[in-house]
Formats: structure tokens, sequence, C-alpha cells
């Protein structure tokens, strides 16, 4: 039981005492053994001891009685206390002054429940703590004085607990906790006490140690923490209490309190729920969970979440009594309401829909439930629906019905019920009601039904309806266009602004019009209105006839000269009825009036001229007609509620009469071809006779791009279409009219009107070579082209055409269009274009096939990244991009710096043919080279598409083609040249980059340069490498990869000359060694280039050409490992062997004579020929046995020579190397035979003249 007054025994805290009383030494070691056995837990041991110590002197006897009652404690059996009180009353009487005796009849006495009893006996033993210490140990050996007064002062407290007397039992357990440690549970008797006496601090600093984990402790410590106002620490004190799994209904109930007290209300109403359910009786624990509840609520509320503090509050709501919440739930739910309304999340509407139900059910005549709730239907588009609920809080709250009545009307409308709108708007502009420029007032009514009138077409109506609200906006500027459109355009009728110059254009005063809207700072629908009469007037005069002529002009309107009032803009949008078809000159393919071969056009006539400045003028002056909403809408885009920015809005371009439609002949030009615009549910209106232009007839871009070309502004015309094209990549029709003006534009020198503000860059390929290579690419690759060409040959002759001879048709208009472009002056410094990260200047071209002089065909290429390499163009199945060199080869065939361009670009497109053609955003395949992919700003989506390839090999090739790897392929040395540059321009401007390095780590000497890390330009000069993490580094592999193979190649091609060049071969060789070593690819490499030697040396010898053999194996054995070279020597052996002979049968052939005049130094060279085959392998018996015989010709041709000590030495050479022979090859003949007959010769007496 927690706070018993009884110890364990003397040895839990003292230690086994030992006996300490002289003479009967055997009782003592019997004592000791049975403190020692009781201390291990074995009683019946230390009984069996303590009974053997009981003969022995007092001292001894009173401790053998003391430890036999300990035993009987211990057992905790019924009478065990009794037995044991009694061994300790005769240890008493054997000893009546030792403490040991006293205290544990005290504990005995409390194990009875004797505490009076115990409590004197404790205190006896605490009187004797100071007097004789018989029969206990001598000092040092067990518990001091100190000690057993702390154990004794703490027995005696736990007693004194249980008689009632809490102060003096605090007395004494402070003693004994201040001069010791005390156990765990009077620890916590000592909590409680010090709690009782309302000291917080001393009760908590009572707790320590393991005590402090226990859930009782922890339960002392929250509320001594409690207490103090220390809450967050109490909380957690009563959160582990509770984990530990003391959940009692205090426990429960001051951890809720805590928690409440800190706003955790979710924690403080589990806790007080748990008690509710564990007492389902008790109405205050019910109504307590309740007010956490409804705490956690108003803690949602000020957190802004409305939507749980309305659930806390219905789920407590049955605690409270009937209708006490009501309000309060109201007003959260129509918050809730408003909050799901605002952040539109998934499902939010069904939520706020339930939310108002209850809203309606609670309070059914509050009109919020209902104006909320119309609001809600009107959202997700029930307009009727939210009509009736209008309609319903108009009833329930008349002094609101201004707004309800507005809101009305815009739910009849909406709803279809337009003449009930109109009725609706009609009472609130009635006379009487309050007036006032404040919505819902009756302006912001009569703005609402000018709209609708002028949404029907209605717009002498809308006027009337405008002309009594007091002047100002948006009143003014609407009532004005209302008056213009309905016809009524006197000065008297549109007030000074920007409707009346628009009056001034429609009487045909374009010039005057503009003037006056000159200073605009942000175009409005005047300023459109103007820009669609300037687009008419354009078109028209394409037709040849004036628009509303004046009396002293004969060739059309006031048209804006280019000196002042504008005279270029441009920009994609929808097709326009009037104006020439795509069919019109300009708008076709070669061959056609005013294309590259079919001769120019006039470019002055006055009637192109006239139009491109008139449509120029009118984007210019208001821009917004490039987007698709720019079209010409004269009426606001919806009903009453979008009065006030409606056509009076500055930036409001709705649609009504003139929307957006189809036109016939913009249709052929691609996705440009708007259909009908405006919003969902919209409604046009007739055609008015105060619309600028018929509907749709907003100028498409491709169209306008053809004005301008045919007026003589090509490279306007070209960016504008360029714009197109970047919006429509793979519109077949589109491409076509881009390639031909780029290429009319090119031959024309790149003139035309400079001075438009058409003719600025457009995007990253600026050059119109590259801009036109790469056009004109895309379009002889484009299979959708040519089939739509095709199938309209057919259509047009009535002849079947093959497929099969569209092969043949493509490969027609590429030479032609290669003849057909110019060839510039070459730049003094070449520079990388776009793919390098910057726009080359004009004339700078991409010869991406390194050529002999002269010519047009490719030297040997990488097989990695060049395909068969065509007769006609010379270019590979994956060609690079363009190249660092400024300037083409070719003098007037053709072959000059864009033809160049075009080969690269060719090639990069049949790369990206054979995966399947690259899927563009928004669809549609694109098969172009990368300047195309670099124009259309595609390179991040072009290099995820190249990453994402499964053919790792295909990949591989077409991401080196998009890259600079491809554009210095063209360059002298390749990629294969020392320390060749793959930087982006602006890198190496700036010195930036780094080195490659190998798999090491080390920089590869004389390797390639790539762009530093991070650069920004790196994915626009390799768009195959943007789709990658570590593009640069990639890059690098890549290059030394594929200048590995470029050098192993030229050691190849070296070698398969008509004239074999070792040498050659040799410095490819040492190069790709430096190369591979940084790949790892060394042992490989050596091995590729010992094939290499041996097949070479393996054909020469077939050819009889030993003396090349040698040189091959020479420079591959110079240059391989030790590993690799007992390949070479024998076949290095044979050459030499070859050599020798060759060399040796020669000389001899020539007979004695010639011999003894040409010298024996004539010999010297087979002679060391075939000592190294010798020497590579003696083994060789034709070397062995051809060095033998010709050692002795040697000696003889040198004896007859006057230097017979020549002749000896040699003599005895040779005789030392068929020794040495015939150690390897015993018992052959010829070689003992041979000699012997040298032997002879040198037995002879050679060296004395013999």
């Amino acid at each position: 039981m927690e706070g018993d007054p009884v110890e364990g025994g003397a040895d839990e805290a003292g230690g086994v005492e030992r006996c300490a009383v002289g003479g009967g030494s055997a009782a003592c070691r019997a004592v000791d053994e049975g403190e020692a056995a009781l201390a291990r837990g074995r009683p019946a041991e230390a009984e069996r001891e303590f009974g053997r110590a009981l003969g022995g002197p007092a001292p001894v006897a009173c401790r053998a009685r003391v430890g036999l009652g300990r035993v009987r404690l211990k057992e905790r059996a019924p009478g065990a206390a009794a037995a044991a009180a009694e061994e300790f009353d005769r240890a008493r009487q054997l000893c009546p002054e030792a403490w040991e005796p006293w205290y544990w009849s005290g504990c005995a006495a409390a194990h009875e429940g004797a505490y009076a009893r115990a409590e004197s006996h404790l205190s006896t033993a605490l009187e004797r703590t100071r007097g004789t210490v018989a029969p206990g140990p001598p000092p040092g050996q067990g518990e001091g004085h100190a000690e057993r007064e702390r154990r004794t002062r703490a027995q005696r407290g736990l007693v004194r607990v249980r008689l009632g007397r809490n102060a003096d039992a605090r007395d004494d357990l402070r003693w004994a906790a201040a001069h010791g440690p005390l156990h765990d549970d009077d620890q916590l008797v000592l909590a409680r006490l010090e709690l009782e006496n309302e000291r917080w601090q001393a009760a908590a600093d009572s707790l320590h140690g393991r005590v402090r984990d226990r859930p009782e402790g922890l339960v002392l410590l929250a509320y001594a923490r409690e207490r103090q106002g220390r809450f967050e620490e109490a909380l957690d004190a009563y959160t582990r209490a509770l984990d530990g799994g003391d959940d009692g209904d205090r426990t429960l109930y001051r951890h809720g309190l805590v928690a409440h007290r800190l706003g955790r209300h979710r924690l403080a109403h589990r806790s007080w729920q748990t008690l509710r359910l564990r007492h389902p009786d008790r109405a205050d624990l019910a109504r307590l969970a309740a007010c956490a509840r409804y705490a956690n609520a108003r803690a949602l509320v000020r957190r802004k979440e409305f939507g749980d503090a309305v659930e806390e509050l219905v789920r407590c709501t049955p605690w409270w009594p009937p209708g006490t919440l009501d309000e309060a739930v109201t007003e959260l739910r129509l918050y809730a309401v408003w909050q799901l309304a605002v952040r539109g999340e998934p499902g939010a509407r069904a939520h706020a829909r339930r939310h108002l139900e209850d809203v309606r059910a609670r309070r059914p005549r509050d009109h919020r439930g209902h104006s909320y709730a119309a609001r809600l239907e009107f959202t997700a588009g029930a307009h009727a629906r939210a009509a009736q609920l209008w309609s319903e809080a108009l009833r329930l709250h008349p002094d609101d019905g201004v707004r309800f009545r507005h809101a009305l009307a815009l739910c009849r409308y909406r709803s279809g019920e337009h003449v009930a709108a109109e009725r609706e708007l009609e009472l609130l502009c009635a006379p009487g009601r309050p007036v006032g420029a404040d919505p819902p007032g009756t302006a912001e009514a009569a703005l609402a039904l000018a709209a609708l009138r002028v949404r029907d077409g209605r717009w002498g109506e809308a006027a009337d309806t405008l002309a009594p609200l007091a002047p100002g906006t948006p009143r003014d500027e609407l009532l004005a266009e209302c008056r213009y459109r309905a016809g009524r355009r006197a000065a008297a009728d549109i007030a000074p602004g920007p409707w009346r110059a628009v009056a001034h254009a429609r009487a045909g005063h374009l010039t005057e019009a503009l003037n006056r809207l000159d200073g605009t700072d942000t175009p409005g629908r005047p300023e459109r209105e103007l820009a669609l009469l300037l687009c008419k007037a354009g078109l028209t005069a394409l037709r040849g006839r004036t628009a509303r002529p004046r009396a002293t002009d004969t060739d059309g309107p006031d048209v804006p000269g280019p000196d002042g009032s504008g005279s270029d803009g441009s920009g994609p949008d929808g097709p326009g009825r009037d104006g020439p078809s795509p069919n019109s000159p300009g708008a076709g393919g070669p061959g056609r009036d005013g294309t590259a071969h079919g001769g120019r056009h006039d470019s002055g006539t006055p009637r192109w001229e006239r139009a491109a400045t008139l449509l120029t003028t009118a984007y210019l002056l208001f821009p917004a007609l490039e987007s698709p909403e720019g079209g010409p809408e004269p009426g606001p885009e919806s009903g009453p509620g979008r009065a006030v920015d409606g056509p009076a809005g500055a930036h409001h371009t709705p649609n009504a009469s003139g929307s957006d439609s189809a036109a016939g002949s913009g249709s052929a030009l691609g996705p440009y071809s708007r259909s009908g615009s405006g919003s969902p549910g919209h409604r046009p209106a007739p055609t008015d006779a105060g619309t600028a232009v018929p509907r749709g007839s907003v100028v498409p871009g491709p169209l306008r791009a053809v004005v301008l070309a045919m007026s003589g502004r090509r490279e306007a015309a070209a960016e504008l279409l360029a714009d197109c094209v970047r919006r429509a990549p793979t519109d077949p029709e589109l491409n076509h009219l881009y390639a031909v003006v780029l290429l009319n534009a090119l031959r024309a020198g790149g003139s035309g009107d400079t001075d438009d503000a058409d003719g600025a860059a457009a995007g990253p390929a600026a050059d119109l070579g590259e801009r036109c290579a790469a056009a004109w690419a895309a379009l002889l690759h484009d299979d959708t082209f040519w089939e739509r060409f095709r199938t309209d040959a057919e259509r047009r002759y009535a002849t079947e055409i093959p497929t099969t001879l569209l092969g043949q048709l493509r490969e027609y208009a590429r030479d032609l269009v290669t003849s057909l472009l110019p060839e510039p002056e070459p730049e003094p410094e070449p520079d990388d274009g776009p793919l390098a990260g910057g726009a080359p200047p004009r004339g700078d071209t991409a010869d991406h096939a390194r050529t002999n002089p002269g010519t047009d065909a490719p030297t040997s290429t990488s097989p990695e990244t060049h395909g068969s390499p065509d007769a006609r163009t010379g270019t590979g199945t994956s060609a690079p991009a363009h190249t660092d060199t400024g300037a083409g080869t070719g003098a007037g065939t053709g072959a000059g710096p864009v033809s160049a361009v075009l080969r690269s670009e060719c090639g990069g497109a049949e790369a990206l043919a054979a995966v399947g053609g690259f899927p563009v955003p928004g669809g549609g395949v694109l098969v172009c080279g990368p300047l195309r992919i670099v124009e259309l700003g595609l390179e991040r989506e072009f290099g995820a598409f190249v990453a994402a390839l499964d053919d790792a090999s295909a990949g591989r090739r077409l991401r080196q083609a998009f890259s600079r790897l491809g554009t210095v392929q063209g360059s002298p040395g390749g990629v294969a040249a020392p320390r060749v540059d793959l930087r982006c321009v602006p890198c190496r401007v700036s010195g930036a980059g780094s080195p490659v390095r190998g798999t090491d780590g080390r920089e590869v000497p004389d390797g390639p340069l790539v762009c530093a890390a991070g650069c920004g330009h790196f994915a626009r000069a390799n768009p195959g490498y943007a789709g990658w993490p570590d593009g640069a580094r990639l890059l690098a592999g890549d290059a030394l990869a594929l200048a590995l193979d470029t050098l192993l190649d030229e050691g190849r091609a070296a070698l398969s000359a008509a004239e074999p060049d070792a040498r050659a071969a040799w410095h490819s060789w040492r190069r790709a060694f430096v190369l591979s070593r940084a790949l790892g690819r060394y042992r490989e490499t050596q091995r590729a280039v010992v094939e290499l030697a041996l097949g070479s040396a393996t054909a020469l010898r077939g050819a009889r050409r030993a003396d090349v053999a040698v040189a091959v194996l020479e420079a591959a054995y110079a240059i391989v490992g030790a590993n690799d070279r007992d390949r070479l020597e024998g076949r290095l052996a044979l050459a030499l062997t070859d050599r020798g002979i060759a060399s040796a049968n020669a000389v001899l052939a020539g007979g004695a004579q010639a011999l003894r005049a040409a010298g024996p130094e004539r010999l010297e060279p087979a002679v060391a020929d075939l000592g190294r085959a010798v020497t590579l392998n003696p083994h060789l018996y034709r070397a062995q046995l051809s060095l033998g015989r010709l050692l002795h010709v040697l000696a003889v041709q040198r004896r007859r020579a006057g230097s017979a000590r020549a002749g000896v030495r040699t003599l005895r050479e040779a005789v030392a190397r068929l020794d040495a022979a015939l150690g390897r090859l015993p018992g052959d003949a010829a070689l003992a035979g041979l000699r012997d007959e040298v032997r002879a010769d040198l037995d002879s007496g050679w060296e004395d003249g013999g």
C-alpha cells in the first residue's frame, strides 16, 4: 500500500553489516551469512543461518533475532507481522539500548495497524540512534547515526500520516528529505503534504528521480505547476500522466481545465467528453463538454474558420437551452458561406448550400438566408432559382428593395426573361426613386438598363436612358458611343471627345481623326473603332475602290501618311472578308507573281502601299486588335450587371455587332482563321449601320503580312509571320507563306521599310538567312504540306499522282530554293547564331560539313553523328546544326553560306524525322532543324523530348545534331580539334566557362570548353541538351566520345587511303589515347588501334607493301601499352622479315659485280630489319635463317672491300646468332649447315688475311 511505514531491511539502506563482536566467531559468521542470504532474496537460507547464531553472545543473538523478524516481515502472510514483532521483542530484551530492535519493532507494529505503538517504538529508536551502537557493526562498516535517524524519521512520518498528524509527519519527512534521498512512495506522501500546506514549489521540489516519470508523481507535479500558474508545464505533466495510464476522474477534469485555460479547447473537450461518457447522468459534465466546444467555436471564428465553427456549435447545441445558440449559429453559417464563396474550393458550393439550408430552417423569416442562397444559385448558373430567392428576400425585407430588385433584374436577364429584367430596371428608374450615383441607386439602374438595350442593338433607346443622368463617368463616354452608333453623328449630338473624332473619321477625315486622338495613353473603344475604320479602308483599297470618298479625293479616303501619323504596326488576328485571298500574288509558292524566281513584284503599286499604310496605322493605334479578344464588337458583353464596366470602360472589349466570326478568304490561312468569339451565352446583336466594318473583318496576321510584302515591306511581313508561326508552328500553309516571304526578303537584300516598327527583331533567330533556311527545311520535311500539295494537284489536273513522286518533287524544290539563295559577303569574324546564344550578323553562315576546297563533298565524318552522305548535298541523316565558319566555299554555285545552313537544317530535320518528329505543345508534330526550335522558343520542351526517347542511340544522335557539337563538326578539325570551343557566345565573350574533366576528375589536356555551370544561354545554344539535369557535363562527355570516335575514324581513313599515311594515323591515335583515358575507355581504344593496325598490315602484306606495313605497325607499337604489344610484335616481325628479305634480294639481284660496286652498306638496312625481327620473334625460322645467310654475305663483302676485321666481326655475329637459333630450333639441318660454313670461313684465318 502506498505510504506504508515499512522498509525492506537494513541491507537495502546501509548494505550488509558484518558482525564485530569478539568471541563466538561462528555465530558472527552465521549472522553475516544470514544477512547476505536475505540481501540475495533467499529468506529460507537466511532463517537457517540466523537460527544458528541464536546461541551466540547477546549482541550477536540480538542481531540474529532482528534478522529472523525481518524474514517474517518479508513473508507477508497472515500472522507474519505478529511473529516478527515477537522476534523483535526478544531482541529488545537481549539489548534494550540498541536502535535496531526498536526500529524494526515499530515497523512490525505499523504492519499490524497498531500505529500508536509503532510511533512509540520509532520514537524510542530515534532516541537510541546516538546511544550504544551494539549490536551493530563498527564505524565504517555499516550505516551511521545520521542515516539511522533519517530512516527512523521517514518511517515515523509515514506512521503519523496514518494517525492524522500531518504537520508532525511533514516535519519528519522534510527532515529525512533534507538528509538523504527518500523512497519513491515517501516522496509522493511528502508532496501531498506540501500541497495540502499550499507550498507549491516545495511540493514540486520533493518529487525527483524516477517518481517524476510515474503517473502518480506527474499528477502531483502537474497540480503544483497549475497552482503556480505555469500552465504549459502543468498541461504537459497531465498529458504524460494520462498517457501513462492515470485516467482517473480528477486527472481528466484538471487536464481539461488547464487545456481550456490555455485555449486548447479541443483537448479540453476530449478529456471532459470522456468524463461525460463515464458519468452519463451528470448534467454538469455534459455542460462542461459543451462549453469546451463553444469556446473552440469562438477560437475558430477568430481564425475565420467559419465552417468548422458552425460544426462545433451544432454539436454542442443539444446541451444548451432551446434557441440559445440560433442567432450565433446563423451568423456563423452566413460567414462560412461568404468564406466558401471567396475561396472557391472543391465542393465549396455544396457545403455552402448545406449551411444556408440550416439557416433558412432555423430562421425562416430572416431575409439573409434567402439573399445569400440567391447569390449562391446565381454563381451556380441557376438564374431562375436565384430570381425566386431574390423575390422572397424582397418580400421579407422591402427596406432593401433597391439592391434586391437590381439583383433580381440581373437574374431575370440571365435566365432569358429580358422583358421582365427590363421591367424591373424601369421600376428602379421610375420617378420618385432615390437618385444617386452609388449603386444601387437610379444611376446604377439606368446604366444597367442602357447596357441591356445596347445588348439588343437599341442604341437610340440606350442613349435616351442615359441622357437624363448627371454628367460624369461612365455616362458621358457611353452616351457618346450610343449616339454615334445610333447614327446621331452631328457635332451637336456628340460631345467633344474621342467619339467625335471617330465621327470625323467616319466621314472620311482619317488624318484629322488621328490628330484629335493623338496623345491618348491607353487605347479604348474609340481608338478601336477608328482602327477598324482604318482596316476597312485598307481592305477596300485592295479592291481598287474607296470607302465614302470625298468630293476632292478621287483616290480614296484621307490616308494617314508614313511621315507622322503612323505607318507600321502588325500582329496576328482573325481573318477578314475584305482584301486578297491567300492565293493572291505574294501568298503562293515559287512561280507565282511576286515570288523569288518569278520576278519581283511592283512594290510601288499605290493600292498595296495605301493598304499597308492603313492597316499598319490601325494596329499601331489599337494594338489589342492583335489578340483574339480585339475584334470589332461595339456592344457590351453582358446585360444590366455589366453596365459600369461595359462600353464605357477603357479596356472592355465584348462582342456584339461586328463580333469575330469565320471569314471565307481567311479560312485557308490556318488556325488564325478565327470563328465566333465572346463569352459563353453571348448573343450578338444584328449588324448596325453605324458599325465600322462588317462582322469578322479584323485582318488576320497572314493577310496583313501579304499586304506588307506586296508593298515592299518584306522584313516587316516576315516578322509578323514569325509571330504567327510561333503560335501555330505546324500549320503547313502558314509555314509555306513564311518561307516564301523570307526568301523574297532575303533576295531583296534585306531591304524594305526598315523604319517600320514591323521591322524589329522577332525573337532569337533575327538573321533572315538563317530563318529562311530554317523555314524551308521545316517545309521541305512537312509531310502534311506535301501530301496536301499532291491531293490539290490531283484535283486541279484530274490526274492521279503517285506518292513516290513526292520525293523527287521535294528534291526539285530543295534544289530550286538552294539556287535562289543569295550569297552574302563573308563577315571578317564569324559568329555562332542563335544556337550559340545570340543572333549573328547578316551573311553569317552555317556550313555544317567539312568540305575540300572547291567541292561540296564532305570528308570523313564520325559514323555516330552522320549517316550516309547524300551524294547531291553532302548532308548526313543527322547533320549538325550549323558551324563556326563565317563564309561558305561556293562561288556562285548555290553552295554559299545560306545554302550550308539549309543543308544543316535539313540534316537536323532528317534526324528528327527518324524518331517520328517532335510533338509540340498544343498538338501537332514538328519536323525541323535546330534553328527553328530556337526561333519557336521550344528549347526546354525539345530537350525534355530528346531526354525521354527510348532509343538511346537515336537520342544521342539527335541531341548531338541539335547542339554545338553539330556546329563544330563543320569547322576545321571538327570536334576532335584541340580545345574546341563548345561555349555559347556570351560565355566566350566574357571568358566564362570551364574545361572538360574526365571520369577521374582531372582536366583533359587540350579538351573542349563548355559553358559555365548555370549558364542562361546553354539551352538556346544546345536545345538537344536542354532537358538534362546536367546538360553541360553530358555535352562534354559526348564531345569527348565523339572526338574519340572521330580520331579513330581519321586514323582509319589515313590507313585506307591510296597512299597510307602512318604518321597521320599515329597523330590521331596519340590524341585518341589522351581522350580515352579521360573517358575510361583506354583498353578499348588500345584494342581498336591494334586491330586496325593488324588489319592494315595484313592488307599491305598481301599487296607486297612491306615498307608501309612496317611503318603502320611501328606507329601502333610505339603508342600502345605493354599489354597489347605482344600481338603487334609477331606481325611486326613478319613485316620486318618481309621487308628485309625483299631489300636484300633487290641488292643481290644485280650480281656480285653490282654488289661490289654498291658497297656492303647496301645490305645493312636488310640486316637491321632481320635483326629486329629475330629480336621480336626468336622462333621466326625465316628470319633466323635469312639473317644468318645475309650476315655471311655481308662478312664476305666487307672482307672484299678491304675490311677484314669488320668481316671477322660479322662472321662471329653470324655464328652467335645461328647458335642462338639452333638453341631454339635444335636439329635443323639448314641452320646447322650454315653455321658450319660460317665457322669454316672464320677458322680459315680471315683476320690474318687468309
